[in-house]
């Protein structure tokens, strides 16, 4: 075989090489905007999106009553002011995300991932958080009245200054809160005699006998 066929047979093998590597890259790396922009959209048009890659997305002051979005993924979502009632948010993924002054009124929040997101002044009348993980969330201010934290973790979160009348707390961690100080537990249920001492001690008001 001369040079020339040489030299032929070589730049078309580096060509075929270059562009496998090129198909293998983009497959094993997809890029995820586009569809996030979509499913955006989407959510926002129908109100459906469940199991949705939502995340970091934008959705401040979204209206979105109602909604579903069961196991989606909002990590660092931004929901500031959201409106949120009665939303199914079940098995979603919310780490980090941002929903000061959100609306939850009635919202589905069962063994949702809350970890460090900062619900700081969110309003969640009656939402459901059973088995909900809010581990390091910033809960402060928020109205919890008649919320179901049945079984959720409240480890290292900060609920200073919430109101958590009647409010189920069975099995709750709450004695692993980074801060209770002027929460609010007038009625609350399902406190073991330790927590309540323990509510008192850390500055809690209207805490249960």
């Amino acid at each position: 075989m001369d040079y020339a066929k040489k030299t032929l047979l070589t730049t078309v093998f580096s060509v075929l090489i270059g562009f496998v590597s090129a198909v293998t890259c983009t497959l094993s790396y997809p890029v995820y905007a586009a569809s996030v922009e979509e499913n955006r959209e989407k959510l926002l048009a129908t109100k459906q999106c469940p199991e949705c890659d939502l995340q970091g997305v934008l959705l401040f002051k979204a209206h979105l009553k109602g909604a579903n979005m069961e196991g989606a993924n909002l990590r660092g979502a931004n929901l500031t002011s959201a409106h949120l009632e009665g939303a199914n948010l079940t098995a979603a993924h919310l780490e980090h995300a941002v929903l000061q002054v959100a609306y939850l009124e009635d919202a589905r929040l069962g063994v949702a991932n809350l970890e460090s997101a900062n619900l700081r002044v969110a309003h969640m009348l009656r939402i459901n958080l059973t088995g909900a993980n809010l581990a390091g969330a910033n809960l402060e201010r928020v109205y919890l009245v008649e919320a179901d934290l049945t079984g959720a973790n409240l480890g290292n979160a900060s609920i200073y200054g919430s109101n958590l009348t009647n409010a189920q707390l069975l099995g709750t961690n709450i004695q692993d809160a980074y801060n209770v100080r002027a929460a609010n537990f007038k009625g609350a249920k399902g406190l073991t005699p330790e927590q309540k001492k323990w509510l008192r001690e850390q500055g809690a008001v209207n805490v249960p006998d």
